[in-house]
């Protein structure tokens, strides 16, 4: 079934709609027209028969009757309308309802026009006639009905046009910027983000391009979040199979020996690009909200005292102090335990790399009425302040220390952003220079919302 265009279909109904329109208004005045000629022609035929009715007078002067008058009134030259009496069909009755002239049934003249006969005011006999049309009264009703309608039909197809021209372009105005969004749209799905919006119209159409503006610039950005992910994800994989691939070109012609170290080099690489995989994974599944959660009531200081346990070793080897800072009552948690331990390990494993030996990483815990506070705290070297509205952006890294050679991948800081929303929480950083860089996390103590 071939489709028609929406201008082409309101077009249609309108045009139907004022021809319709202007066809009833044409029958409806042609029909009151009518019925007042109609209306006229009937007065005229009472004041016919009541003319005659005044001439019969003369009937009852002449024979003092109108039984006797009648007799000589056929020789009257009397005229009405271009007719004599005796040319037009009536019936005469006297007072006393005594027939002076007829030819035709009571139920004939019964249902002719009537008049009654006054000879000095008072009634001497009743009048019955059928109407007769006077010769110049036709040919004028006619000129007057057809001119009428001439005028009638003129005035209707050139306003109908007029309104139609009229619609036309209204319509066309009014569609014209859905046409321009369509021809956007049909840009966008080409791979065009550039291509002009309509401005003007009514409010409508105005929210409606105001919500199709920023649905392209949504589409825009992240059509340049993935063209960056992709490269970034082709640099972070680069660097190590470049060093797997160079290793073994090296030992495929002599240059290096399969040993111990060599092993250990390829082995790291392979983790490096394991890690990679699997922080890339994580974080599809936290972006495309597949990331599962499953809360429990967890306790902030038991759990918080397993985590710091886990980094003794490396505080032992990095000569750093891991302290663990919480208030004196129990503090509790609806959280998924597994999850948050995940966000925890990630800014303390950062915070240790970059506190140099003999300083402190601290780790807070504190709540109010409606929320769990959780801080990590180090005092390495700080990050500058143009870098801190970007650290929690994919494959971002402040400088040369966060590159690949120091471990990360630059999608940690993005999946402890992820995870932290996805339990309705926020998290934000504070540096300074030369001071350190503060982690704050802010979660609901409960899966009830807060109305305090």
């Amino acid at each position: 079934m071939k489709s028609t265009s929406l201008r082409r279909r309101v077009s249609s109904l309108v045009t139907i709609i004022v021809v319709v329109t202007a066809g009833l208004n044409f029958l409806a005045a042609h029909w009151s027209l009518q019925i007042s000629l109609s209306d006229y022609v009937r007065t005229a035929e009472r004041d016919q028969v009541a003319d005659w009715a005044s001439v019969l007078t003369l009937v009852q002067d002449e024979g003092h009757s109108l039984n006797t008058g009648m007799l000589a009134f056929p020789r009257s030259t009397v005229r009405i309308d271009g007719k004599s009496l005796m040319e037009t069909q009536f019936a005469l009755a006297t007072r006393r309802r005594t027939i002076v002239h007829t030819s035709f049934p009571r139920s004939v003249w019964r249902t002719w026009p009537v008049s009654g006969v006054l000879y000095h005011g008072e009634s001497v006999g009743v009048l019955y006639m059928q109407p007769y049309v006077p010769t110049r009264v036709g040919p004028i009703r006619r000129r007057i009905s057809g001119n009428f309608d001439l005028g009638l039909a003129l005035v209707t197809l050139l306003s109908t046009l007029g309104a139609l021209a009229l619609t036309t372009l209204v319509i066309r105005r009014a569609l014209m910027p859905l046409s321009q969004l369509a021809l956007a749209t049909n840009a966008i799905v080409k791979g065009n983000f550039n291509a002009s919006l309509p401005t003007g119209g009514d409010d409508e159409l105005r929210q409606l391009v105001a919500a199709f503006s920023a649905m392209r610039e949504n589409l825009n950005q992240a059509r340049d979040a993935r063209e960056q992910a992709l490269a970034d994800i082709h640099h972070e994989l680069r660097t190590p199979m470049n060093v797997i691939s160079n290793r073994l070109e090296a030992i495929q012609v002599g240059l290096f020996q399969w040993d111990h170290q060599t092993v250990s080099v390829l082995h790291r690489e392979v983790q490096r690009i394991q890690k990679i995989l699997l922080d890339l994974r994580e974080l599809q599944d936290v972006i495309t909200d597949a990331l599962t959660l499953a809360p429990e009531w967890v306790d902030v200081l038991a759990w918080l005292n397993n985590l710091a346990s886990l980094f003794q070793v490396e505080c032992e080897t990095s000569d750093v102090l891991i302290t663990l800072c919480t208030q004196s009552s129990p503090i509790r948690m609806w959280a998924d335990a597994n999850k948050m331990s995940q966000v925890m390990v990630n800014l303390i494993s950062n915070a240790l790399r970059f506190t140099p030996p003999g300083r402190n990483v601290r780790i807070l815990a504190s709540e109010d009425a409606c929320y769990v506070h959780l801080e990590v705290r180090d005092e390495g070297q700080g990050i500058a302040p143009e870098h801190l509205p970007h650290i929690f952006e994919r494959f971002y890294r402040v400088d040369e220390s966060r590159g690949p050679s120091s471990g990360g991948s630059g999608l940690g800081l993005s999946i402890v952003h992820e995870i932290i929303r996805a339990h309705r929480g926020t998290v934000t950083v504070e540096s300074e220079v030369g001071s350190g860089t503060r982690f704050l996390i802010r979660l609901p103590k409960s899966p009830e919302p807060c109305l305090d």
